[in-house]
C-alpha cells in the first residue's frame, strides 16, 4: 500500500514538473515573440525615417524612403491644362486608402515677383474655379533650408470628399520655388510634420 502511494506521489510530481515546464516554455516563447515584434517595429520605423536625396540644377531635397518619386508630370498623367504639368511629383502613401494617395508637386517658375505679389496670385488662382468649394484655413511664414517662404493651406471639397491643398513657396533668384501638397484631409493631418521637415530641408541652389 505504501509503495503504491509513493508511486502515485512520484507520478504527480512528474506531471507537475512537466506542466510547469510547458508553462515556462510557452512564457519564454511568448516573450521571444514580443521581443521580435518590438525589434521589427523599430526596424520598420527606422526604414520609414530613412531619406533619399534628390538634386537638380534648381534645388536639393531629401524625401522619405516610403514616399515614391514619380518624376516629372506630363500631359498623359494630368492633362494639358493642369497647374502640375512639368512639376516633379512625389507620392505619399495613404495609411487608410491605397487608391487615394497624396502627392507633393515641386515646380520652379520663371516669375519675377516678390513673395507678397505671389501670395496674392496664389489666392486669386485658388479661388478662380466655381466648381469647387475652397476655404483657406491657415497661412504663415515658413523656413526653407536657405530661404524665407510662405504657406497657404486650404480645404477643398468636390462634393463627396474633403481634401487639403497646401501651397508653399519662396521667391529667390527671380524665380518662384513652389511645393504643393494635395491629398485627403485625413492624410494631411498625419503627414503635416513630415511635410514641414521636408520644407525645412529644401535647399535652393
Amino acid at each position: 500500500m505504501k509503495k503504491s502511494i509513493k508511486i502515485i506521489v512520484i507520478i504527480l510530481i512528474i506531471v507537475l514538473l512537466i506542466a510547469f515546464g510547458i508553462v515556462f516554455i510557452k512564457k519564454q516563447n511568448t516573450q521571444s515573440e514580443n521581443n521580435l515584434e518590438e525589434k521589427n517595429a523599430v526596424a520598420n520605423n527606422s526604414t520609414k525615417d530613412e531619406k533619399i536625396p534628390y538634386q537638380n540644377e534648381n534645388y536639393n531635397i531629401e524625401y522619405l524612403k516610403d514616399w515614391k518619386l514619380i518624376g516629372i508630370v506630363d500631359e498623359e498623367r494630368v492633362g494639358p491644362n493642369s497647374v502640375y504639368l512639368g512639376a516633379l511629383e512625389i507620392e505619399i502613401p495613404s495609411e487608410n486608402d491605397n487608391e487615394n494617395t497624396s502627392s507633393l508637386y515641386i515646380k520652379v517658375l520663371e516669375e519675377k515677383m516678390s513673395l507678397d505679389e505671389y501670395k496674392d496670385k496664389v489666392r486669386k488662382d485658388n479661388t478662380s474655379s466655381p466648381s469647387e468649394y475652397y476655404e483657406e484655413t491657415n497661412s504663415s511664414d515658413v523656413n526653407f533650408k536657405n530661404a524665407k517662404g510662405f504657406q497657404i493651406t486650404a480645404e477643398i471639397s468636390d462634393g463627396e470628399r474633403e481634401y487639403v491643398k497646401q501651397d508653399i513657396f519662396a521667391a529667390e533668384n527671380e524665380k518662384i520655388y513652389k511645393i504643393t501638397f494635395f491629398g485627403p484631409k485625413e492624410d494631411f493631418a498625419k503627414n503635416e510634420q513630415k511635410i514641414n521637415d521636408f520644407i525645412n530641408n529644401f535647399e535652393i541652389l
